[in-house]
């Protein structure tokens, strides 16, 4: 099994499929945030005027009246604000990984040469497990025989 992760970890197409996908990702979460930037710049100003009415009261009048000093505290504020609320949703892009097509392509590629080296013509990812007993699963050197206890999840 070592020897599998070490080809897979040598391997620079593994390196290159696995930079593809995080590209891949990127741009599917920048086409989400550019599609949903109207909207969401919408609710986070309505929430920011619930949560924070003193602050928006101070920003408007900083903004009617030219005084610099209120709106530097405020659009300091506002941007704090606005970067808790970026954070939010990157914890939950990391938490629905799935949901954006976020893959290990070295746990793949290991997949995918355990199958070739077991003989598994199925495809996904592979649970091994041993029976207590068995010591010995070859029969012939180098050549695991298909037990079985090999399926795909």
């Amino acid at each position: 099994m070592t020897a599998l992760r070490r080809a897979v970890r040598s391997d620079p197409s593994v390196y290159m499929r696995q930079f593809s996908l995080l590209t891949a990702v990127a741009g599917r979460v920048f086409a989400l945030l550019a599609c949903l930037a109207l909207p969401l710049s919408i609710w986070l100003g309505l929430s920011y005027v619930i949560v924070y009415p003193h602050a928006v009261a101070d920003t408007l009048s900083g903004l009617l009246h030219d005084q610099t000093v209120l709106l530097e505290g405020s659009s300091t504020f506002l941007i704090a604000y606005l970067v808790v609320d970026l954070l939010i949703g990157a914890v939950a892009i990391f938490l629905m990984p799935d949901a954006f097509g976020l893959a290990n392509a070295f746990a793949d590629a290991l997949h995918q040469r355990l199958r070739h080296h077991l003989g598994i013509t199925g495809e996904g990812r592979l649970t091994l497990a041993l029976e207590r007993g068995e010591a010995e699963l070859s029969t012939t050197p180098g050549r695991p025989k298909s037990t079985g206890l090999a399926r795909g999840v």
